[in-house]
């Protein structure tokens, strides 16, 4: 039986690379796993090295070491800086290849609730939990950036320097969860979200997510479920920086934020 931190590792690994996908309906060309190697995908080993503290480098390396592991795949690149005269245009995520294909891929992880007071009906409705992110911008850096970056030629000749092909395809990647509120469930969103005071009516039970369990978690202990002021206070240790992530028994993720 492997170590609890190795299987929590595999379940993180499993969600990031088949987690919920917020590109649907974008317009954004994506990236697919082949369902040849769907299979393959359930006996990866964990992620090896050191994961840091960002979710989103930390989504990244998820994303580098299955490349590393599946037959098939290549990694040529990751972080690729491109420049021209001098200044930082931007960076290329990730610089793979298969079959005669070289892949450029954008990868990011996001999570977003749904304003107060608005439907969610519309991109715009969706915010981060900092309240400085919003989902259609993210969306429209990925399309009027992020991804031509890959085709430009500032690209190309970077990648020259490097003895790196060019790549042939750029998709996107953008997997996450948006919370819609309690008492306004959104019928195309999977999470909920409510004030911490609301908590006790809004989740009567549940386990509190530490930070890297944001990016998927293994299924809870019966004796890890807490209720009343054990879950309250658990919360609050967990939102000293902002809000706290839940799962409730059912495997609904929750977000508590504070001051709503």
């Amino acid at each position: 039986m492997p170590e609890t931190s190795h299987i929590a590792r595999w379940h993180e690994l499993q969600w990031c690379l088949h987690g919920p996908d917020l590109l649907a309906h974008s317009g954004l060309p994506l990236f697919r796993w082949p369902a040849s190697q769907r299979a393959a995908h359930e006996t990866l080993p964990p992620t090896p090295e050191p994961l840091h503290h960002r979710l989103g480098r930390r989504f990244e390396q998820h994303w580098q070491h299955a490349f590393t592991q599946l037959p098939g795949w290549t990694v040529l690149g990751a972080g690729i800086q491109i420049q021209s005269a001098g200044r930082t245009l931007g960076e290329l995520d990730l610089l793979v290849t298969s079959e005669g294909e070289v892949w450029h891929l954008e990868l990011a992880v996001k999570f977003y609730l749904c304003a107060p007071g608005h439907s969610g009906d519309i991109l715009s409705d969706w915010i981060g939990p900092n309240g400085r992110d919003r989902l259609d911008r993210k969306l429209a850096r990925m399309r009027d950036h992020q991804l031509p970056l890959g085709q430009s030629d500032p690209a190309r000749d970077t990648l020259q320097a490097l003895g790196l092909p060019a790549p042939t395809r750029s998709a996107a990647v953008l997997n996450g969860i948006r919370f819609s509120h309690w008492q306004a469930p959104h019928s195309d969103v999977a999470g909920r979200w409510c004030s911490v005071r609301d908590l006790p009516a809004a989740v009567p039970e549940g386990r509190v997510l530490s930070r890297p369990e944001w990016l998927g978690h293994a299924p809870t202990a019966q004796d890890d479920w807490q209720s009343g002021p054990a879950l309250l206070h658990a919360v609050a240790i967990a939102g000293r920086r902002g809000p706290a992530q839940l799962v409730d028994p059912s495997g609904v993720r929750w977000l508590a934020m504070p001051g709503q």
